[in-house]
């Protein structure tokens, strides 16, 4: 397929990823999260970035586990942490392709220890980290509006947590 065509994918989950990290509540991030993902992967198989397709479909079934474990206290279970983290490094093993194909691994590595602690400053913090890996690792297969959004994407996280902290000073402020 045509590499103009294939970038034109992104823009779909771009435009629900704008608002992913504006939400109030870890379950409402993962469930956009999950509909990024899935556009992603078509993205990434049509790239044949295998890396990345494999990161996203593990990054699926995590985001459901997690929305899971925060309604069932059997799967918060530091096992099913180390089950997730080792499915990663498996990802990175055996698609490896040079140094560059395992720059999608690593944020989600990343970010789902973030996602498990269940802080939604940190979650956020990591995911404005795992764009930083994202962008090299589009560039590498060749994903140039991936990377754009990528950036875009930043800056709204940015801006998420800037909202975020204003918020929490006007309550401190109501309450002192």
């Amino acid at each position: 397929m045509n590499l103009f065509l294939i970038n034109l994918i992104p823009p779909i989950g771009f435009l629900i990823s704008l608002t992913v990290y504006h939400q109030k509540t870890k379950e409402k991030i993962l469930m956009r999260s999950i509909i990024c993902n899935i556009i992603s992967i078509i993205h990434y198989l049509l790239l044949s970035g295998y890396s990345a397709v494999f990161v996203k479909v593990i990054a699926i079934f995590r985001d459901n586990l997690m929305i899971l474990k925060d309604k069932n206290r059997v799967l918060n279970n530091k096992l099913i942490l180390f089950l997730l983290l080792s499915i990663y490094i498996v990802i990175a093993i055996t698609t490896y392709n040079g140094l560059l194909s395992i720059f999608s691994v690593i944020p989600a590595f990343i970010y789902t220890i973030a996602v498990w602690q269940n802080s939604l400053d940190k979650i956020k913090k990591v995911a404005f980290l795992s764009f930083i890996f994202w962008i090299i690792y589009n560039l590498s297969v060749k994903s140039y509006s991936g990377m754009i959004f990528n950036i875009i994407n930043m800056i709204s996280i940015l801006y998420a947590i800037y909202k975020d902290k204003k918020i929490i000073n006007q309550i401190d402020n109501t309450i002192n």
